[in-house]
This record gives structure tokens, C-alpha cells and sequence, in this order.
């Protein structure tokens, strides 16, 4: 035992090496929620030695991961109250120019984005840029892009903008060292944002696709659901075969599947096989034309125990799995989501890829889009564990109850910055005076708790204790500055930058913050280059999340409504990408070198 206890001991770099280098390549694969990559990280860490649980009760309740939590619940609060779409709209509506909008849409964004979480606010969004693109004429692709990179942009603009920058911050209090300031950022965020927005609305303009469908269509056609429905007893179905049902000659539908118990038959091999009450039937195609084939005669049951409304109608409402969810990897009938939600899946859509099967044996994942039926209303579960595409009527919310708030709020902050308080104190106090004007609740407040992302961003701060202690940081920058020490200042930072972007391009921000952190807090101390030049340097290219969709929730979230492919992002992120990094690496140069 002691041999083994001294080989762990003696080899702790290159154990952590291994055990790295093992977690960015199942984040990379996707195939096991990040969450559990984490917590099997750390629990080899804490069996090797190298984490005690001091450590892990230190990192859960370090103030910058709390304070993440804070502006998330702030944000949905937001999302419930406030209909951005109309406030845009006021402000964006007589715009003639489609040029002329996206460029102040980006601004508009990106100073919310600033402030808070920007993935309600891109959802939010979707929906009304979607509209204005079927007013100007133009592909839905031209917007939605612009709309994703700008609230990412935003989102360096201050310390809260991004749970990037949080966590780093949380980083950095682990090592005992000055923390960033709420407006440390604001200053190459504003670079960012106008170089941007700029880029977007003159050379990415023109690289983005256009899509020769209309809105409508793209609307309903393009985005493609699998359904399922069942053969009911009174259904005409019964007695004919695939071939004689006409199911396989419908506009707009593929019939893909029949399942009958446990087996799955192809149609294109089963054109003779006899239909029979109860068989279940998998469908490819828009949700729409999905619905107009379910003709009195035909008695097809789309949803278990719940007939269609009047005129075939549902009251449905399309919903997105979140990165992190709780959901992810598991099949539909594991979640028991009727029960725990108080809806039903009628249909799943996932970008670019074929589905099969019964809607009970998918396997759902990030990204994966939901058409569901609330059985009554809907529900605060559903509200916190999803994101809510479509348009949700806000909750009303008197005019005087409105400018109480506003008044308390500029008081804190006003109280804030005279006092100078913390930042987690301060968004503390926010949203305490939130609830006590009845916004939202305490409970309400506990449902946008998401346990995996906290198990995920408590993580990445031990990671990084580890992988300084460890000795592996040192190891890894002295070789990094074996190659680019020639550059000077320079060299280093551009080198450190490019390294966190290919991470961030393939695994989450949050993960390559721990990576790269513990890397500049090395090379700061063996050159002297002061380190919060190679911290900002971290954070915002653990924000580069542009060249791929699986860089950046937001990206996830619009890559179907746009019908956007893979190399779209790359196409036009790549270029964003590169300004980016040539403007923060020349502000970077001008304040520190």
C-alpha cells in the first residue's frame, strides 16, 4: 500500500496528465454528460490524494460560483415578466434596412447580454427575428446567427456577463490573488463588440447562407420531427397493408417505421405487411403536415389516452433540451416526463441526424428539440428545466409595481458602488429585493438551480488546484514557452490565446478556463508578465465560441430554426474568430506589454 501511495505521490503529474487529457477527450465525444466526467475527475483526484473534502466544500462555496447562480435566476425572472420581443420592436420596428436592424439589433443584444445569462435572451429572441426576417424578405439565416455571436460578444462586456469570467474569478480567489472588478472587462469588451457587430454586418452579412425558402416554409417544412402515433381501434388502417394504406404516398410525410411490440419493422421491406389495431407508427416530416393526416377515418392517436382537439389542433409549445440538462442521455421513458413535467412529448427534432423508433426508446440529448402538450398548464418544472421556444405570454405585471422595483434596484446599485460592496453581496441584495416586491419566489428561485451545472463549475475550479499542485501546469507552460519565449510578450499571449480557443472550440468555456488557467498562472510566475493580462487573455478566448455550434448554448439554439450545417459556423466564425483575438491581443499589448 505505501508503494502504491508513493508511486501516486511521485507521479502526480502525469497522472493528472492522463486523467486531463482522458476528460477533454469524453467532452470532445459527447457521448456521457459533462457533468459525470467531472465528478468521476474529481473523484479519481480526491482517491489519488491530491483533492481532500475540505477542498471540495471550499470550491462549492466560492462566491463567484454562487453568484452564477444568482444572475441565472435574475435572468429567468426577466425572461417571465418582460416581453423583449415587443420592447425590440418599439425601439427596432420602423427600421427599413435589414443591414441597418441587424447592426443595432447586435448592440441591443450584446448590452443585455452584458448583464444577464444570454441564453433566455437569444430564446427570447428567436421567435421575433424570425419575423422580422419574413418582413425584410430575407433568409432566417441572415439573423440568427448575428443574434448568437452578438450575445456572446455581450457577454464580455462586464464580470456577469459570461460564467466564464465568473469562474474564472473563482480561479483566481483559489489562488489567493486579486480578483476582477465588475467593469475590468468593459473596456476590450467594447473593442470586441464594435469590430464585432461590424464584421457581422459587412463581410459576415455576405458569408452567411441564404436560404431560398420563406419564412413560412422554413417554419413549417424544414425543421423535421419524428412522430409517433398508434393505430386505434376504430382506426380504417386495420386489415390493410402498409402498401394499400396510402401512408407511404402522403405530401410531405415519410412513413419510416412500424413498431409492433418490441419489434421494428422498415417499410421499405414491409410493403405487404398487414396493419392491426395498436401498432405504433413513426413519421418523418413538419409537425403541420404531420396533423393533416389524421382524418376522422384514420383514428390515428398521436398522444396516449388524448385525442386531438377540435379541427386535429393541439396546444403545443416547442421546448429545448439545455447543455448540462439532467435529461441528457437518458431514454424518454426513464425521465418519467408526464408525471414530472405534466406534459406529453408529442414529437423530438435533432439537427442533422436520422432518428428511429419509438418516442419512449429515444435517447435524448443537448440540443434536442421538443414539441410537447401541457395536460393543463404549464409547468414551473418545465419552465426550469427547458428552454421555452415558443412565445409564452409573459405575466402582467402593474406599472407602479414596475417602477418600485426599478427605484430599489438603482438604489442598490447606487449603494453598491458607494460602499463599495462585493459583487456576490450585491447580487445577492438584487435579488432579494425581487422577492420581496413578489417577482418570483423562493421557490421559483430553487427551481433554476441546475445540479449538474453546479457540479460542473465546482469542478473545473478543483481541476485547476489540481493541475497547478500537481506540478503539470509548470511542466506544460515551460514547454509552451520553449516556443514561443522568442516572441516576447507578444508570442505568449497569442500563443495562450489560440491554445484555450481550439479548446473552447470543442469542449465547454468552462472546462477550458480550468485547463488554461493554471497555464497562465505558471507563465506568470516564471516570466513576470503580470497576470491579469494573461487572465483577460483566458477569458475572453474561452469565449470564442464561434467557429462551431457545440462551442456555445446559443449556438445549439438556433442552428435548426436557421437550418444552419455544420460548417456554417466555421465559414462564418472563423474570420470573427481571428478579429477577435488580433483586437484583445492588441488592447492586451497597448495596456500591459
Amino acid at each position: 500500500m505505501e508503494v502504491l501511495k508513493a508511486f501516486v505521490e511521485d507521479h502526480a503529474a502525469a497522472l493528472t496528465g492522463g486523467i486531463l487529457s482522458l476528460m477533454v477527450i469524453e467532452l470532445i465525444r459527447s457521448k456521457v454528460n459533462p457533468a459525470y466526467v467531472f465528478a468521476a475527475v474529481v473523484f479519481l483526484f480526491v482517491l489519488f490524494g491530491y483533492l481532500s473534502v475540505d477542498d471540495i466544500l471550499n470550491a462549492a462555496i466560492t462566491k463567484s460560483i454562487l453568484s452564477i447562480f444568482i444572475v441565472v435566476a435574475l435572468s429567468s425572472i426577466i425572461n417571465k415578466h418582460i416581453d423583449l420581443g415587443t420592447y425590440f420592436d418599439q425601439l427596432l420596428g420602423k427600421i427599413t434596412s435589414p443591414i441597418l436592424f441587424l447592426g443595432l439589433l447586435g448592440v441591443l443584444v450584446a448590452l443585455i447580454s452584458s448583464v444577464f445569462n444570454n441564453t433566455p435572451v437569444v430564446i427570447i429572441l428567436i421567435p421575433y427575428v424570425m419575423k422580422k426576417a419574413e418582413l425584410y424578405g430575407v433568409s432566417p439565416a441572415k439573423f440568427l446567427i448575428p443574434l448568437s455571436f452578438a450575445a456572446i460578444l455581450g457577454g464580455m462586456l462586464t464580470l456577469i456577463g459570461t460564467s466564464t469570467n465568473l469562474v474564472l474569478n473563482g480561479l483566481m480567489q483559489s489562488k489567493g490573488l486579486a480578483e476582477f472588478t465588475f467593469f475590468d472587462f468593459l473596456l476590450p469588451g467594447l473593442c470586441v463588440v464594435f469590430i464585432g457587430v461590424l464584421y457581422l454586418i459587412s463581410l459576415g452579412y455576405r458569408l452567411l447562407p441564404t436560404h431560398s425558402l420563406s419564412f413560412t416554409k422554413k417554419r413549417d417544412e424544414v425543421r423535421k420531427y419524428f412522430i409517433e402515433a398508434r393505430i386505434g381501434a376504430q382506426s380504417s388502417l386495420n386489415g390493410l397493408s402498409i402498401a394499400e394504406s396510402g401512408l407511404k404516398d402522403l405530401k410531405g410525410v415519410s412513413l419510416i417505421e412500424l413498431v409492433r411490440g418490441d419489434r421494428s419493422f422498415e417499410v421499405v421491406a414491409s410493403r405487404n405487411m398487414i396493419l392491426q389495431e395498436h401498432d405504433r407508427l413513426i413519421f418523418s416530416g413538419s409537425l403541420n403536415d404531420v396533423m393533416e393526416i389524421n382524418s376522422e377515418a384514420r383514428k390515428l392517436e398521436f398522444i396516449a389516452e388524448k385525442r386531438l382537439a377540435q379541427d386535429n389542433k393541439l396546444e403545443f409549445i416547442e421546448i429545448s433540451i439545455p447543455t448540462n440538462s439532467s435529461l441528457d442521455g437518458k431514454k424518454v421513458r426513464e425521465t418519467n416526463f408526464r408525471q414530472r413535467y405534466g406534459a406529453t412529448i408529442l414529437a423530438v427534432h435533432r439537427n442533422s441526424e436520422d432518428l428511429s423508433g419509438r418516442i419512449g426508446e429515444m435517447q435524448l440529448k443537448s440540443g434536442d428539440l421538443l414539441i410537447v402538450v401541457p395536460h393543463v398548464n404549464l409547468s414551473e418544472a418545465l419552465r426550469s428545466d427547458f428552454y421555452i421556444l415558443s412565445n409564452v405570454r409573459q405575466e402582467q405585471v402593474s406599472k407602479p409595481q414596475k417602477l418600485k422595483l426599478i427605484a430599489g434596484l438603482l438604489a442598490i446599485i447606487a449603494g453598491a458602488v458607494i460602499l463599495n460592496l462585493n459583487l456576490f453581496l450585491s447580487l445577492a441584495l438584487i435579488l432579494s429585493w425581487v422577492v420581496l416586491m413578489r417577482f418570483t419566489t423562493i421557490e421559483e428561485i430553487k427551481n433554476e438551480f441546475r445540479f449538474n451545472l453546479y457540479v460542473i463549475l465546482v469542478a473545473s475550479i478543483l481541476v485547476g488546484e489540481v493541475f497547478i499542485s500537481s506540478g503539470l501546469a509548470d511542466m506544460v507552460s515551460s514547454w509552451i514557452l520553449q516556443v514561443v519565449m522568442p516572441f516576447g510578450f507578444n508570442g505568449i499571449v497569442l500563443g495562450l490565446m489560440l491554445f484555450t480557443t481550439l479548446l473552447t472550440s470543442f469542449i465547454t468555456n468552462v472546462a477550458a478556463v480550468s485547463i488554461a488557467f493554471p497555464l497562465a498562472y505558471s507563465i506568470s510566475a516564471s516570466t513576470g508578465i503580470p497576470g491579469e493580462a494573461l487572465f483577460l487573455a483566458v477569458a475572453f478566448a474561452a469565449s470564442a465560441a464561434f467557429m462551431t455550434p457545440i462551442g456555445y448554448q446559443t449556438n445549439l439554439l438556433i442552428m435548426a430554426p436557421g437550418d444552419y450545417k455544420f460548417n456554417d459556423f466555421f465559414k462564418i466564425g472563423a474570420p470573427l474568430t481571428l478579429l477577435y483575438l488580433v483586437v484583445v491581443w492588441g488592447y492586451l499589448n497597448i495596456i500591459y506589454a
